[in-house]
């Protein structure tokens, strides 16, 4: 329900500020796979630098708990595509990225992420 919330259009910035707030902090502490659909504050248009960062580290350590699940490919399409996305947490993406293809490369939509992972490593050698 609170990822659903978290895509209305018609929310003020403050009220997604306080809906991000919720779902960063659920996310600290709770990785279950269910909770996938909470990073999707990760493409928010009102996330700020420090929830960013923030919803950064969450969505790394849902990885780690969840990145073989064939669900993780939009996770990890969502930090390959962040803009201005740290070194460190790019490398990070991209390693699960060609692990998660390496498992799963012939599900329909790995596509996907192979266009995500061509873009996210042309990211990391600016």
């Amino acid at each position: 329900m609170l990822a659903s919330f978290l895509t209305r259009p018609d929310l003020s910035v403050e009220q997604a500020h306080r809906g991000i707030g919720i779902a960063l902090d659920r996310l600290d502490t709770e990785t279950p796979a269910k909770n996938r659909s909470m990073l999707s504050a990760l493409r928010h248009t009102a996330l700020d630098e420090g929830r960013r960062a923030r919803a950064v580290d969450c969505a790394l350590r849902w990885l780690e708990a969840n990145g073989t699940l064939p669900k993780a490919r939009l996770v990890i399409e969502d930090l390959l595509t962040l803009p201005a996305l740290p070194p460190g947490e790019g490398r990070l993406a991209i390693r699960w990225a060609e692990d998660w293809l390496a498992l799963h490369g012939n599900e329909p939509f790995a596509h996907h992420l192979r266009a995500a992972l061509g873009r996210g490593r042309m990211e990391s050698l600016r």
